[in-house]
């Protein structure tokens, strides 16, 4: 494995006259061997392009740009983006997109080697960005994302413990999920107030639920879990359909009615929506 480089980014801020943005709730990863560990985790290769989500000041970047992969840094603070700039100028394979990774278009980036994600999310967009991510178009072959420890044991987590929710089955659906490593607030400058993790995200091909099935399956896991405490047949009545058409499509998809959500497993959740579609109207 090449060197890693690493300035801590203390003295990059420092450096550059630059404090961390409070309003967008800037942290900063200064653990050298976390960002060691996560270029290890991407396990780019060249002709992959890496999509890095909040690049900040270009800690990662650097460190992925060693990967000889193409490196797309995605940063949309203005004061980081310069930093970003001046840290990456003579790194050729590093291309800067000021954007929102909510809303970059990763089409033009696709196409040559994998597609893979790295990245340390905002904590306040995490969980849609993470269902981009499993619901990437293009696809996301790969994806190593620092997020809060809470949210990722709440990706990472079975079906039938509290952890297990709506987020779980949207990521799930089409990727799988585990927990690489787990950080506490020292690592990062300034320090959160939470414990970090880094999500590990392998897509599944082919997805356990295509991209034509997914609408309907988000309106049924929406009832499931919006009603925790109700059976999955009372949870859907009152939000899905009227009593008949669940009692029918639970039957046809094989699910005991008193059973609640946060037992079915992500094929039960899209086996059930199926049911629903195949209904007469």
């Amino acid at each position: 494995m090449p060197h890693i480089p690493f300035e801590d980014p203390r003295s990059v801020l420092a450096r550059h006259g630059v404090r961390p943005n409070r309003a967008w709730s800037q942290c900063f990863l200064v653990n050298a061997g976390a960002v060691g560990r996560i270029v290890e985790l991407v396990a780019a290769a060249p002709g992959d392009t890496i999509v890095e989500m909040g690049a900040g000041l270009g800690t990662l970047t650097l460190a992925l740009a060693t990967t000889g992969a193409r490196v797309v840094a995605i940063e949309p603070e203005r004061e980081a983006l310069r930093v970003l700039r001046a840290q990456t100028s003579g790194t050729p394979n590093v291309e800067i997109l000021e954007a929102d990774a909510l809303e970059a278009d990763l089409t033009p980036y696709a196409g040559r080697g994998r597609l893979l994600v790295a990245g340390n999310l905002p904590y306040g967009v995490a969980a849609p960005l993470l269902v981009r991510i499993a619901e990437g178009a293009p696809p996301i072959a790969r994806a190593i994302v620092m997020v809060q420890a809470e949210m990722a044991d709440r990706v990472a987590a079975d079906p039938g413990v509290k952890d297990y929710g709506a987020l779980t089955v949207a990521v799930r659906a089409s990727m799988t999920a585990r927990i690489g490593m787990t950080l506490g607030p020292g690592s990062f400058h300034p320090p959160p107030k939470v414990r970090s993790a880094v999500l590990v995200l392998e897509a599944i091909d082919p997805p356990l639920v295509p991209p034509e099935r997914r609408e309907a399956l988000r309106t049924v896991v929406r009832a499931a879990f919006g009603r925790r405490r109700k059976t999955l047949r009372n949870a859907l009545v009152d939000v899905v359909d009227r009593s008949d058409r669940v009692d029918a499509a639970l039957a046809g998809a094989g699910i005991d009615p008193r059973r609640r959500g946060e037992t079915l497993s992500v094929e039960e959740f899209d086996r059930l929506a199926q049911a629903f579609s195949a209904l007469p109207r």
